[in-house]
Order: C-alpha cells, then structure tokens, then sequence
C-alpha cells in the first residue's frame, strides 16, 4: 500500500518497539533510548535510531523535551500523533500517555529519567522476564474503575534462582509529608498483589524518614538506596519496614511471597 508524499511510513518492526518504549518512559534521553532499543535486539548500531528519531521528530510522532537544565542529552516524548500511530498499528495506548495540551511540563522528569536507569539495570542483569510501566498500570485501574489502588511506579517479574518473582517498585526522589506515607499505607494495605514491595532512595535520610513512616504497613516493604541497585543489583543491602535485619535484595525476595507460578 502506497503511502502520500510527505507522510509518515512507521515500520512496525522498528519504530514501534521505540514509540512504545517512548510512550512508557514518559519522558527518555536519547541515549537511555539507544539502550533499550540495543537490549530488545531492534537496533544495533547508534546511527540508525538516531535517524529514526530525526525522521519520527520531523513527522511529529516525537519532540523534544525542553529543560532548564543546560546542555544535556536531548530529552524526548511522545505526541498525540505518536500515540496515534502506536494505535494504528494495533498497540494499546494508555489515556496517561496522551501528554497534548502540556507537552513541554517538567514535573517528574528527574523521577522517570531514573526509573529507565532502574529498568536498563534490569534488563542489563538478563534477570528481568516482565515489565509493567505505570502508564499500563494507572490504565488497568482505570479501565477496572479502581479508584482508590496504589499505582506503583513500575512492577518487575524477575528470575531469581530459576525462581520467577513479582514486586513493585518505588522510586522516591524527595521527601513526602506524614500525611502522604499515611494515605500510602491505607492503599497499600487495601491491595493484595503484587506482596512485596521495593522501595528505592537516593539518600539514606529519605529511606530512614519513609522507613518510620511505611512501618505502619501490613505488606511486606523493602528499602533500599538507589545506588546500591544499580551497582549490586540483588546483591545490594536492604531493609524491611518493620526494621528487620538487612539482608540482600534476592533474599528477601526469595523469602517473600512474590513468586509466580
């Protein structure tokens, strides 16, 4: 089928896989792109989507995040028409995803630039099976009229021992209020699935502040700092909310009650 000069031809092979993870980042450098694109097995070579992406930006399907934050690696999201030809080749879009009308806002930005660190640590391991972005959970929710649900930064099927394992994950970048940990907790403890989740920090000071506050919690919450995940990955130190003993991440989640059947 012949496509009108000027038009976007979107290769299904190619540029869905980098609209969709676009889609699910929120908001992704072009170098975090390269790597999940490189990790999938759809690119191999860093000219090629960076081609693909000056030829998606020039059609509009992508544009560039604009920050305050000096020169940097160029930031990308996705479009209404991005989003538009994710749908038209069959892909599911979440209503979240849809970022027309506020496309150049910054809220969150620094937070979901790291959770595609956290997810290309993952992935890197050759542990991860599964990945659920908060985009398809906030969608499920929202499709199932679950208003009041914890929706979660992300949730990870991982193998663990030859052991298939299911957690949430929490990156908390700043400092919340009392008020926040207690709303947090009543949501928590009002869901039954995924059991175990993981709470990531950049500062001991916020993960000893939220441990005070999470230990209120009936479910089973690990915390742990950012640094260490993405040096030690399950190797790396953690603590239970209830102030257990720090064992390592796949231990605890080899003790939890996460496992898939």
């Amino acid at each position: 089928m012949g496509h009108r000069k000027g038009s976007l031809d979107i290769n299904p092979d190619r540029d869905i896989p980098l609209l969709r993870q676009v889609m699910h980042s929120g908001v992704i450098s072009r170098s975090q792109l390269y790597q999940f694109m490189c990790l999938a097995r759809v690119e191999s070579s860093r000219e090629v989507p960076n081609w693909r992406v000056r030829r998606l930006l020039a059609h509009g399907a992508l544009l560039i995040h604009t920050t305050p934050l000096g020169d940097q690696d160029d930031l990308l999201r996705i479009t209404r028409a991005g989003l538009l030809g994710l749908e038209w080749h069959g892909e599911i879009v979440s209503p979240a995803s849809d970022e027309s009308g506020n496309e150049n806002r910054d809220e969150n930005l620094l937070h979901n630039l790291e959770l595609n660190n956290i997810h290309l640590a993952l992935l890197r391991s050759g542990a991860l099976v599964g990945w659920t972005s908060e985009s398809e959970l906030r969608s499920v929710a929202v499709a199932g009229n679950l208003t009041k649900t914890k929706i979660h930064d992300a949730v990870a099927n991982v193998l663990v021992n030859d052991r298939l394992i299911s957690f949430a994950l929490e990156y908390e970048r700043t400092q919340k209020s009392a008020r926040h940990y207690e709303e947090t907790v009543a949501l928590l403890d009002r869901k039954s699935a995924p059991p175990v989740v993981l709470y990531l920090f950049p500062h001991y000071r916020l993960l000893s502040h939220a441990a005070v506050l999470l230990s209120l919690s009936k479910r089973h919450l690990l915390l742990g700092l950012l640094r260490d995940f993405k040096i030690d990955l399950f190797e790396m130190k953690v603590t239970g909310s209830k102030a257990d003993a720090m064992v390592t991440l796949g231990e605890a989640l080899l003790e939890s009650k996460g496992e898939l059947e």
